[in-house]
């Protein structure tokens, strides 16, 4: 069986990005420091996620790496981060997020409801 995927959305070679440092912590085990990078389309929506651990050389290193990746093929297929954050279990935003790639993906929910936010006030200001 040959699987079949969705046409990817086309980015922009120079496009909007925003880094935010983050650290996840679990009870027991060393904090994982990183940066996460996020790219936007046109439409100023997610559509790939770039991380950057702070412990080069490390299996975390790797892990990062190679979420980040499986989460920019799946934004640049059609999914939404909001998708990601739920398929992953974190749309409750009362709880600590369950692991570092759901703290990626809880972490570009609020940024990007944080981003369509100010455009709203903008347009309001404008009007």
């Amino acid at each position: 069986m040959t699987p079949t995927f969705q046409r990817s959305h086309a980015l922009k070679v120079r496009r909007r990005t925003v880094t935010i440092h983050m650290t996840h912590s679990v009870r027991g085990q060393p904090d994982v420091e990183f940066d996460a990078t996020y790219g936007f389309d046109a439409a100023v929506r997610i559509r790939e996620v770039f991380c950057k651990p702070l412990k080069l050389g490390s299996d975390q290193q790797l892990m990062l790496r190679q979420a980040s990746m499986l989460m920019s093929i799946a934004l640049q297929r059609g999914a939404s981060i909001e998708e990601l954050a739920h398929v992953l279990g974190e749309d409750e935003n009362d709880k600590p997020a369950r692991s570092v790639i759901g703290l990626m993906a809880r972490a570009g929910v609020t940024l990007e409801q944080n981003i369509w936010a100010e455009a709203r006030a903008r347009q309001e200001v404008q009007a």
